[in-house]
């Protein structure tokens, strides 16, 4: 007897039951969808966003180098032509 009840439970449990699905739940899951379209758009606005900014970031970084390039090549020009000067003094050339 109690092996027959014991296969009737186990036999109820392993049926499976039909899951009712609403026209609320099919309607809930369509905004979700919607939402989650809208959030991965959203995503793809702020990488375009964040990759403009590391470009003009890097044009930054390229301006200021190519700025204390010159600088440094003017400085140390200048200092050639005045030590070029002074020696050319000590020797009476100029």
């Amino acid at each position: 007897m109690k092996l027959i009840l014991l296969l009737i439970m186990l036999a109820g449990l392993a049926f499976p039951r039909e899951v009712p699905f609403t026209q609320e739940d099919r309607d809930r899951i369509i905004r979700l969808e919607e939402g989650q379209k809208h959030l991965q758009k959203q995503i793809d606005d702020l990488k375009k966003q964040i990759d403009d900014l590391k470009r003009d970031t890097q044009r930054q970084f390229d301006e200021l180098r190519t700025f204390l390039y010159w600088g440094f090549g003017i400085l140390f020009g200048g200092m050639e032509i005045l030590i070029g000067f002074v020696l050319l003094k000590e020797e009476g050339l100029v």
